[in-house]
């Protein structure tokens, strides 16, 4: 391979070395400094693979301390920007904007033999197609955002094509593969630590979903699709024997982790992946021998045929063919497959509303205010339409459409080269495509951005020696290193004091989203006041973060938390007020400029309009039973007492937990309470509207009276109004033994009545769920006569159920705490002090 030569001066390669040494450690050390504390998180960094980042770190400074020519640091560097962008960006968890600073350094280096291809023309394109979405969104600073995210896997159609050669595609792909499997074995590691310290049996892990890396299942799917045909191309066509001995080896570890997951689709898009390019790759192969057949010709066309019918797949949720009348979602009373039809509708919707710029990219949950009862009826939906097509098109207008478009069409044309790589990564992108059509969550996430600019990147390296730049393209490609270089530091010091700041005050006030109404009672700070020179620490870290990210209204809502601690009430409502003036028509910003209105005592009818067109913005998403029961108080406040009523009533229909919030009988004097008589809202007549309530959605939606059947009875456990609750139950469940039975042990357990508890759960076993089994294990834990035999029975079918040990953090902690119970009852003192120390790991 003929390369340029590369006489650079002796302080300008040190510099620039130290420079990439500084941004990959960087990369690597902040991860590894960054995880938590060791515990359960959902959807978060597993709290055991630190050693996986400093290993990256010692990788990482290897690779970048031998480089011998800019160009191969150059290289270096591009690969450890690679690995960085995998796995939705956790491999290498790093604080937000480091890798928009590995960017930057990686074109600054890189800049003197960069040039544009067809890739990066393709991909500039599409970045001018989404241009209106990232300057007409509701989230201006979302825009930049996205950008730090997007640039760093989208920089890969310039910088692969410029920097490697076409014989270097299989170790391009071999890293990959190898990372990937290491962050499978690492996941798998961390569960073998979690269940150790939990005091469970390994063999109860297969009964779970693993997230590699801490990923939900549904963003991890894809990559491990793609890495998995991947694996498949270098088995079958490595150049080597050690190439295809390393990639058998990553390709089982990967599948195994695939199966681990636990994702029918996922086992379905690997097949359906590995089966389009044996068939591409046949095809090919066949042409090459000889004369082609007709089957030959076909295969030829695999890749374009199954593009089309993705398109079709596509196509249908995105242009509304799947609508039906509203009967046909009420007869679904599931929200296994009922759902996500009615996300699709909300999707087109959604679309329709906003179709040139989109709401803008980084801005959540704006379909809510689309919704109709049937399709948002109290259950936590996800915030996306299920569809990448819709998605997309909400997100970033049919400009980004079309962007998405152009990017998938010359990704997945015919190769130039009968390149095994390209072809396999050409079958996940369709793969993971089909599979975005309908089923995998976060659309525009689980697309697994890299895949596409990767596949563009490798399709356009050549067989060209790699050249310098002309001048004016490398002091373009400097200014635009320097300034994502700036971009990415001030995200994340800005980011960092920010985030920092919204976790300090969390820790003090009662509760992390807001603070009830004024005049409702008010829990003082859990870690105590605040000293004066840790609020003069905080403001100072604070005005740091508005500083560099001046347009960024989640600080606005940071310091509008911090007044609401310290009972400024006049400064919440001024930051409040910035915020929603930062980000215009978003639900939750409306909630809380009407709550800080509410608060500061200001007009009331100025609180009641933000409220109101907080519901108008999301009539039925996670913040309306809130915007609900802050209405309430505030027409009890006026003295209306029935529309207090009303507007309680909707807030339970929405969440039952809305009770807990709301004083009642010989509690804290407010405007509204919950009381046997007048003035305040009597708990019977409460029950009696919202059953009336629940009578008058069922004969619209018999899905949705279906499940608010037990509405009143779980509003009368939550006032723990027991005797009621029980009425309410028999009356709801009378024709339901099993149901009935589990409901009447849960408010015996609420009174203490442990042997009632038992008694009724010993009734009956059949379809008891797994949260079920726990309430069992407790209450025979604390039964009078307490029975080991039957109490380790009830713990062997736990561990059969369980579904998920992140998701289950909670009920866990119930089994281990009833089991330490169980084992101090038996005299076990040093089971007993094990299982202490399994209970405060599971706690934090």
């Amino acid at each position: 391979m003929a390369t340029v030569a590369d006489p650079w001066p002796a302080a300008a390669e040190k510099l620039l070395k130290l420079l990439g040494l500084a941004a990959a450690l960087w990369l690597c050390v902040d991860a590894g400094l960054g995880v938590p504390e060791p515990g359960l998180s959902t959807f978060g960094r597993p709290p055991d693979l630190f050693m996986l980042y400093w290993i990256g770190a010692f990788g990482a400074a290897l690779l970048i301390s031998r480089a011998q020519q800019r160009l191969q640091l150059a290289r270096r560097l591009t690969l450890i920007l690679l690995v960085a962008t995998l796995l939705d960006g956790r491999m290498l968890p790093a604080a937000p904007g480091i890798t928009a600073v590995l960017l930057g350094v990686t074109l600054v280096v890189a800049g003197p033999y960069l040039r544009v291809g067809p890739a990066a023309r393709c991909t500039i394109l599409a970045l001018l197609l989404a241009l209106p979405a990232l300057f007409g969104g509701l989230h201006p600073h979302g825009g930049w955002i996205w950008m730090r995210d997007a640039l760093p896997p989208l920089s890969m159609a310039l910088l692969l094509p410029s920097l490697f050669q076409r014989e270097e595609t299989q170790s391009i792909v071999l890293l990959l593969l190898v990372v990937t499997a290491m962050a499978v074995v690492a996941s798998g590691l961390d569960y073998f630590v979690l269940a150790t310290r939990l005091d469970l049996p390994l063999t109860s892990l297969a009964n779970t979903r693993l997230h590699i890396l801490g990923l939900h299942p549904n963003l991890a799917v894809p990559h491990l699709v793609v890495a998995t045909v991947l694996g498949a191309s270098l088995t079958w066509c490595g150049r080597d024997r050690f190439v295809r001995t390393l990639g058998l080896l990553c390709t089982l570890t990967v599948l195994g982790g695939l199966f681990a997951v636990g994702s029918r689709t996922g086992h379905l898009g690997a097949a359906l992946a590995i089966g389009l390019f044996i068939a591409a790759r046949r095809g090919r192969q066949t042409a090459a021998e000889g004369a082609p057949s007709v089957v030959t010709r076909l295969a030829r066309w695999v890749h374009p045929l199954a593009a089309l019918a993705i398109v079709a797949l596509l196509i249908v949720p995105a242009a509304g063919l799947n609508r039906q009348p509203a009967d046909v979602h009420s007869s679904m009373a599931t929200k296994a497959v009922s759902f996500r039809a009615a996300m699709w509708e909300v999707g087109q919707d959604t679309l329709a509303a906003a179709p040139w710029t989109g709401f803008g990219p980084n801005t959540f949950y704006v379909q809510g205010r689309f919704a109709r009862s049937h399709q948002y009826d109290g259950l936590n939906k996800d915030d996306h339409p299920h569809n990448v097509v819709l998605a997309v098109g909400q997100s970033l207008g049919w400009g980004g459409l079309a962007a998405l478009a152009w990017l998938v069409f010359s990704a997945i044309r015919r190769p130039r080269h009968d390149d095994p790589v390209t072809l396999a990564v050409a079958a996940g992108l369709l793969t993971v495509l089909a599979a975005n059509a309908i089923d995998l969550g976060g659309a525009t996430q689980s697309l697994y951005p890299a895949l596409v600019f990767l596949l563009l990147g490798l399709r356009d390296i050549g067989e060209k020696e790699t050249r310098p730049a002309p001048t004016g393209f490398e002091l373009l490609t400097v200014v635009i290193g320097v300034a994502a270089l700036c971009l990415g530091l001030a995200f994340y010091f800005g980011e960092r004091d920010r985030q920092a700041v919204d976790d300090w005050v969390q820790q003090r006030l009662a509760s992390p989203l807001d603070r009830p109404p004024a005049g409702t009672s008010r829990e003082e700070a859990i870690l105590g006041p605040p000293t004066v020179e840790e609020l003069e620490r905080v403001h100072s870290r604070l005005d740091w973060a508005r500083t560099l990210l001046p347009y960024d209204p989640r600080v606005a809502a940071v310091q509008a938390r911090l007044a609401q601690l310290t009972d400024d009430r006049d400064g919440a409502l001024a930051a409040t007020e910035r915020a929603a003036r930062l980000m215009q028509d978003f639900s939750e910003l409306e909630y809380r400029r009407g709550r800080a209105l509410l608060d500061a005592g200001s007009d009331l009818d100025e609180a009641a309009q933000a409220l109101h067109r907080a519901m108008q913005l999301d009539p039925h998403g996670k913040y309306a039973w809130r915007v609900h029961l802050t209405l309430s108080a505030l027409q009890a406040r006026s003295g209306d007492r029935d529309a207090a009523r009303d507007s309680l009533v909707e807030a339970l229909i929405l969440h039952p937990g809305a009770a807990a919030e709301v004083p009642r009988r010989d509690g804290v004097s407010g405007p509204l309470q919950l009381t046997p008589d007048a003035p305040g809202i009597s708990v019977e007549s409460l029950l009696d509207a919202l059953q009336a309530r629940r009578e008058a959605v069922a004969k619209s939606d018999p899905a949705m009276g279906l499940r608010l059947a037990l509405r009143p009875v779980e509003v009368a456990m939550a006032l723990s109004e027991f005797e009621l609750a029980t009425e309410r139950a028999h009356a709801a469940l009378s024709d339901r033994p099993v149901y009935l039975a589990s409901r009447l042990a849960l408010i015996a357990r609420a009174e203490g009545r442990w042997d009632d508890s038992v008694a009724l759960l010993d009734s009956t076993y059949e379809g008891f769920h797994y949260q079920v089994l726990v309430d069992e294990m407790e209450s025979r834990a604390r039964a009078t006569h307490f029975d080991a035999e039957a109490f380790e029975a009830v713990y062997a079918r736990v561990l059969q159920s369980l579904p998920d040990i992140t998701w289950e953090a909670a009920s866990l902690a119930r089994m281990l705490e009833a089991r330490q119970r169980a084992a101090e009852r038996q005299g076990e003192a040093h089971k007993a002090s094990r299982l202490h120390d399994a209970l405060t790991y599971a706690q934090r």
